[in-house]
């Protein structure tokens, strides 16, 4: 169970360091939340490790109060994510994917119907 999660660290931190100074804006949802509680904020180890999917779920804020040069997409080309359409809708649900700790790790940013 604790290398489950060890496993699920270093890839939360991995994306975390790939989106440079974004981390700072991004909120992560879905499964990986549940994740991210139990590792950094229950402080319990004895329970079975939360089950989620591989795909990590980022909200970011419309209008951030810094002044980043880089856009979120380049940051995580630069650390080697690639950048993937998943269907032919329009607008396209995109996605970016890397092998993080020999596991496919697929980045997806949830918007409201207005984006």
């Amino acid at each position: 169970m604790l290398v489950k999660l060890v496993d699920e660290d270093i890839i939360i931190s991995e994306f975390l360091r790939s989106v440079g100074p974004w981390s700072d804006y991004i909120v992560i949802g879905g499964g990986y939340a549940l994740i991210i509680y139990k590792l950094y904020l229950s402080g319990k180890t004895l329970t079975p490790p939360p089950v989620a999917t591989r795909d990590i779920d980022s909200l970011v804020p419309r209008r951030v109060t810094s002044n980043i040069k880089t856009n979120i997409a380049e940051h995580l080309t630069n650390a080697g994510f690639s950048h993937v359409f998943k269907d032919r809708h329009d607008p396209a649900t995109e996605a970016y994917i890397k092998e993080i700790n020999n596991q496919e790790i697929e980045i997806e940013f949830l918007t409201d119907t207005s984006t």
